[in-house]
């Protein structure tokens, strides 16, 4: 998935958007696509769920694993539109090893730029701090957090990779 800059509130969805084969088109894959690629059964039990990563463009590859919960790694059914639908952990892109450390299962949930928080943490300190709102195309980044984003609404390009 790759959201441009800016608000873009059609990529907020559980369905497909845009072509991934035009470099400059916002576009994500389904969440029944998602789920399908980080499932834990037959031919795909090595996924190893979704990353949300920031700024990949500008050459960082640090963001956050997400999962549907202990017993699944596949990104939940919904999971772009929900609030706190499933799991998430700080990650790197190069990380050699599935992560094995704590897991932030309570993730906030309020009304943030008029929509749902779905990906959002801005409390603890087991995933990184942004919100990944389901309205209005906003997303938040806290840097004083992270320590790699500025604060305030990312006017920049926000990844999901499957993995």
């Amino acid at each position: 998935m790759l959201r441009q800059p800016g608000p873009q509130p059609s990529i907020y969805t559980i369905a497909a958007v845009g072509d991934p084969l035009v470099e400059s088109s916002t576009w994500k894959l389904s969440d029944a696509e998602l789920n399908y690629l980080t499932a834990t059964r037959h031919e795909l039990h090595d996924a190893w769920g979704v990353v949300l990563v920031l700024k990949y463009n500008d050459g960082y590859l640090t963001g956050n694993l997400l999962r549907t919960d202990e017993n699944s790694r596949a990104y939940p059914l919904g999971g772009s539109i929900t609030p706190n639908a499933g799991d998430m952990i700080k990650f790197a892109l190069d990380d050699a090893h599935y992560p094995s450390g704590a897991w932030d299962t309570t993730l906030e949930t309020n009304g943030y730029c008029g929509g749902n928080q779905v990906w959002a943490n801005w409390r603890s300190s087991e995933s990184h701090k942004f919100r990944w709102t389901s309205a209005g195309g906003c997303a938040y980044v806290d840097g004083v957090v992270n320590g790699f984003v500025g604060e305030g609404m990312p006017y920049h390009r926000i990844y999901a990779w499957a993995r």
